[in-house]
């Protein structure tokens, strides 16, 4: 009885140097890239995380901000911070620096606000923030529509907005968002 073997993978003879070199340059591409994309985002600045936040944070006061969105007819979001909040700066690092949700909230016309409860602890207070930082989501009334509270992906936060955005009923010069 006589077995016939059929090997799919070449022997070591039937390989030629070429052949060697390019499975080795592929197989280090595949772990440069891997390595690569596992890497962490560049971590940015404080000043360049402000800088950022700064081009569509509102900067007016409490007041400002309200008579704003009334007028514009905007939704808005308020967070709540406080200076010793280190969730608060990661969501500033991760979510508020971000060039995706930058775009999105200007895009939309959402006004983005941030209060720091140590220095407003009155508007804190009234609306009952306990636990830091939370997010509360307002009409253009001032009319609050929902809030989270504790660390906010990007993803998460732009579904709020997406869900508490008035949608705008289709026309021939609007479509429906």
């Amino acid at each position: 009885m006589s077995t016939n073997s059929f090997n799919v993978y070449p022997t070591e003879n039937q390989i030629t140097a070429t052949e060697k070199y390019d499975t080795l340059l592929n197989k280090t591409t595949i772990v440069i890239s891997e390595i690569q994309s596992a890497q962490p985002p560049a971590t940015l600045t404080l000043e360049e995380v402000q800088a950022r936040m700064a081009s569509y944070f509102y900067s007016g006061d409490w007041q400002q901000l309200q008579t704003a969105a009334k007028t514009n007819n905007k939704i808005y979001f308020v967070d709540f911070v406080t200076n010793w909040c280190q969730v608060c700066r990661e969501m500033d690092n991760k979510v508020f620096a971000s060039e995706n949700f930058s775009k999105f909230v200007t895009q939309n016309n959402i006004l983005a606000y941030k209060l720091n409860a140590d220095k407003q602890s009155d508007i804190a207070d009234y609306y009952g923030i306990e636990y830091y930082p939370t997010i509360i989501f307002f009409n253009a009334n001032g009319q609050e529509l929902g809030r989270t509270t504790g660390y906010t992906s990007e993803d998460i936060l732009v579904q709020h907005l997406k869900h508490y955005k008035p949608k705008v009923p289709h026309t021939k010069y609007s479509s429906f968002r």
